[in-house]
């Protein structure tokens, strides 16, 4: 475990140290009045999360492998309605392999509001929280979800995401409900315009 904390480290420190040395003469960073960010969240991270029992998944370099609907990958569409205020949310649909016994499907939804921080052109904090709905084989929940997500843009109008989230179950039914998700780091790309 010491080793991955290491490799998640140093992955972190340099691209830290990459996006801020980056050209400071770029545009604007994002959180201005009619921004509209589009970004693909979850794809990679270290979750732990309980519900009936404690696990921990992990996910380098591509999504983790499924384990709950709070750790699924997620599209996202976030507008800036007043600088640095932003409101949007996710969508998340999944399909399980019919292979593995029996096929079924999903669908997450997560509206949320946020607030972009800029440190500097290439580098911000973006904490946003909302409520999350997942329904899956039978099962649903909803949810109380916060993201404390940093951005680091090496190039105009792109960046990298990366920040710890939570996932607090509220009410549920099914043999899934309740769960709580830490995402010790969770990683996406984002685009905006």
């Amino acid at each position: 475990m010491r080793t991955i904390s290491r490799v998640v480290g140093a992955a972190l420190v340099s691209g830290i140290v990459a996006t801020t040395l980056a050209s400071s003469a770029r545009a604007e960073p994002i959180g201005k009045q009619g921004d509209i960010s589009f970004s693909a969240d979850r794809l990679m991270g270290l979750y732990l999360f309980d519900q009936a029992d404690s696990a921990t998944v992990l996910g380098i370099g591509a999504a983790p492998l499924f384990a709950h609907p709070y750790t699924v990958p997620r599209l996202s569409v976030d507008g800036f309605v007043i600088d640095h205020l932003s409101v949007g949310g996710s969508l998340g649909i999944w399909v399980t392999d019919p292979n593995h016994g029996g096929s079924a499907s999903g669908v997450l939804l997560a509206p949320r509001v946020g607030y972009a921080i800029s440190f500097s052109n290439a580098f911000g904090f973006w904490p946003r929280g909302g409520f999350t709905f997942w329904s899956f084989g039978g099962n649903d929940e909803f949810g109380l979800t916060m993201e404390a997500m940093f951005y680091g843009s090496p190039v105009e109008h792109f960046a990298f995401t990366f920040g710890p989230v939570i996932d607090i179950g509220i009410a549920g039914n099914g043999d899934h409900d309740r769960a709580h998700s830490i995402g010790i780091i969770s990683g996406g790309i984002m685009g905006w315009i």
